[in-house]
């Protein structure tokens, strides 16, 4: 599965980012290549006394291009953008590795790894007394995935809870429905847990349950949901419009995400340490164009 529009993978400089930074990562096959998943301890109170962070310093970027790395929420969109911004600049490059998750960004940030990195969540105190600062850049609205078998338009809150206390739930062709989730943390399951109490609830009782497949990352999603008939689970609009796989909406209480009261939004973030320069401090003036924007509100992102 791959996203459509996206930068080739540069495996020599994904090396280097491994090599370089301290995050810790399981590595699978993949169809194309290599897929890198980040695994990593339960986040320190303050990053600059985390005893991983004392390293040598990196050696210097390269030149002339633009390393960017973190969130997977982000990375279908920024590809797109990065795409858009190397037609524009001939010589220029910007290589968007895949999905660390958000505290993956956040670390190869600050460890001068990146140029800038991606996160789908603030920045939490600690880190942006590190140095960090976010920008935000876009806003996208969390629905719910499904196989394309599922000709259901519509799931109400009420059964979204049942699924996730284990109770037996069927679409309208009486298929059982099959729940597909992120990890506890994710922000696509942050953004649902914050507005529904009964939701919220139910997830708190589920924790440590096996009734639910758990997966860590968009593209996991994303592939899981497109090869398991009957199911559904939580992604982002954007995701659904970028990606090459033919996946259905759902809709939340019949709600319409591209209404202006949908309630179930996240912001998307850039994240740099001190002031971009070069290739980065272009891209992100390139991101505020009129044709970027027009790009991000193409794939049903709110640009900010």
């Amino acid at each position: 599965m791959s996203y459509d529009g996206a930068v080739p993978l540069d495996q020599g400089a994904l090396r280097m980012l491994l090599l370089r930074s301290s995050l810790v990562f399981v590595v699978t096959a993949a169809i194309a290549g290599t897929v890198i998943v980040g695994a990593r301890a339960a986040e320190p109170t303050d990053p600059r006394q985390d005893r991983r962070a004392r390293v040598p310093r990196p050696r210097p970027l390269p030149q002339g291009r633009c390393e960017i790395a973190g969130s997977g929420s982000n990375v279908p969109l920024v590809r797109r953008l990065a795409r858009a911004f190397e037609e524009r600049h001939p010589g220029e490059r910007i290589v968007v590795h895949d999905s660390i998750g958000s505290s993956g960004g956040v670390r190869a940030t600050l460890d001068s790894v990146v140029h800038i990195g991606l996160v789908s969540r603030p920045l939490e105190e600690a880190e942006a007394r590190a140095g960090l600062r976010a920008i935000a850049h876009v806003r996208v609205p969390v629905v719910l995935g499904a196989h394309p078998s599922v000709r259901d338009s519509s799931l109400p809150m009420s059964r979204l809870v049942d699924l996730v206390r284990g109770r037996t739930v069927k679409w309208s062709d009486g298929r059982r429905a099959v729940l597909l989730h992120r990890e506890r943390g994710d922000s696509s399951n942050r953004v649902l847990l914050e507005k529904s109490t009964p939701l919220r609830r139910a997830y708190r009782d589920a924790l440590g349950r096996t009734h639910f497949r758990v997966l860590f990352h968009e593209t996991e999603m994303v592939s899981a949901l497109a090869q398991t008939p009957g199911s559904v689970g939580f992604v982002d609009l954007g995701v659904l419009r970028l990606v090459d796989e033919p996946l259905a909406l759902v809709r939340i209480d019949g709600l319409d995400p591209d209404g202006a009261d949908y309630p179930y939004m996240k912001d998307l973030f850039f994240v740099v340490r001190g002031e971009p320069r070069g290739v980065a401090a272009r891209f992100l003036e390139f991101v505020r164009t009129s044709d970027a924007r027009e790009l991000a509100t193409n794939a049903d992102y709110r640009p900010l």
